[in-house]
């Protein structure tokens, strides 16, 4: 699992009750991680001292890709620190399951640092795409280690499983027993769900049980649809990025629309099309090219979730206003707007207004600073052209 936005949130207590862990070499050893990355703001937000009321706080700020909780821990519980007690305060699996929800849908991987988590991984795994936990008792200097080889091989990669694998390799037998459990993992015997691996190392899972009737109809069989979707979404890796509903994507001589909340998790294929019989090569090709120019509109920078815009806010708006820019001169002009106009004309006309008039006002909002401003206007172009491309879309598809 491939993971773009790295944002962690680091969640420290040990409790002066409970024996002392070394939580503070822990988080000068993340911090020496974030001064050595490329990274102009540290991913990492460290939480010492962590009550449970911090925590909600932290996710209800921000969102963040990755939680980490380091601490003293049981088969059913984790234990944050409590104003009231020296012992510290048991955070449950009913609270734990809050807090997972409650970082959604951003949350892709959960990382449990303590004694014996790992049985408690088992109860939580239907609310997180991974969890990385401990099997059995866990070595406080051995954890750090863990945890420094984790995310330096994550921070060079931005791949989940084979940072765990590498930090896995190193660690000694009898003090720590690392374990990553995938939420995908428990329906990978489903005959309906596909593990699609591209050459950049990035895994996906689609579950096309939605269509299996459909591809029937098709003439297609299983087999056949899920080779096919393996082969075409390879190459569309890129455009998974943040959560959709209903992305449209070619499959073969067919289409699908695909939804996910997240990626890192399983994406659904929710219907098939095929081209019509009546409609013109040229017309296909200039709707094609405008799906394809869209989805790399939508997947801009400034999209993230999770991203602090802080320092690189203006020049993502830049590049995603160019980018639109680019579009509305291909598009909205010349033999490729007359095309849309024969097949979809109100939509072509509503799209070509909206996105030239936003564009505009987004670019003239960015030079006075105001970047909410600009942003609104954006994301104004961009459902325009969505929604151009579902009215050209109902003439070309059938």
């Amino acid at each position: 699992m491939t993971i773009n936005d790295l944002s962690t949130l680091i969640i420290m207590s040990s409790p002066e009750g409970a024996e002392r862990l070394r939580v503070d070499v822990e988080a000068r050893v993340l911090e020496a991680i974030a001064d050595k990355s490329a990274r102009t703001i540290s991913p990492f937000k460290i939480i010492h001292a962590a009550r449970p009321k911090d925590v909600f706080e932290a996710l209800s700020a921000k969102p963040y890709s990755c939680v980490q909780f380091s601490g003293h821990g049981s088969p059913s519980s984790v234990f944050l620190e409590d104003n009231e007690t020296a012992s510290g305060t048991a955070i449950g699996l009913d609270v734990l399951e809050r807090i997972l929800i409650a970082a959604q849908p951003h949350l892709s991987v959960v990382v449990f640092m303590s004694c014996y988590s790992a049985e408690m991984a088992d109860s939580l795994i239907q609310s997180v795409p991974i969890i990385i936990s401990c099997d059995g008792p866990a070595d406080d200097s051995e954890c750090v280690s863990f945890l420094e080889r984790f995310y330096t091989a994550l921070f060079n990669s931005n791949d989940v499983e084979s940072s765990f694998q590498r930090a896995q390799a190193a660690t000694y037998a009898g003090k720590i027993q690392p374990i990553l459990q995938r939420r995908s993992n428990l329906s990978e015997n489903n005959p309906s769900l596909i593990r699609v691996d591209s050459r950049m190392g990035y895994v996906l899972y689609v579950d096309v049980s939605n269509v299996q009737d459909q591809a029937q109809e098709f003439g297609m069989s299983t087999d056949e649809l899920l080779r096919l979707v393996a082969r075409k979404i390879r190459y569309h890796r890129w455009a998974f990025r943040y959560p959709r509903d209903r992305a449209l994507f070619p499959v073969g001589h067919l289409f699908g629309h695909f939804s996910w909340t997240n990626a890192q998790d399983v994406v659904r294929c929710d219907q098939l099309y095929s081209l019509s019989s009546e409609v013109e090569d040229d017309a296909c090709a200039a709707w094609i090219e405008l799906m394809m120019r869209y989805h790399d509109c939508y997947v801009a920078d400034y999209r993230s979730p999770t991203q602090d815009m802080r320092l690189n806010e203006r020049s993502s708006l830049d590049d995603a206003i160019a980018t639109i820019e680019r579009l509305n001169a291909n598009f909205f002009y010349g033999a490729y707007f007359a095309l849309m106009c024969d097949y979809a004309p109100e939509s072509a006309r509503m799209a070509r207004s909206i996105c030239l008039t936003s564009i505009k006002i987004a670019r003239e909002k960015l030079i006075i600073n105001d970047t909410a401003g600009s942003i609104q206007n954006l994301e104004a172009a961009l459902s325009a052209i969505h929604d151009l491309i579902e009215g050209f879309g109902r003439k070309v598809l059938k």
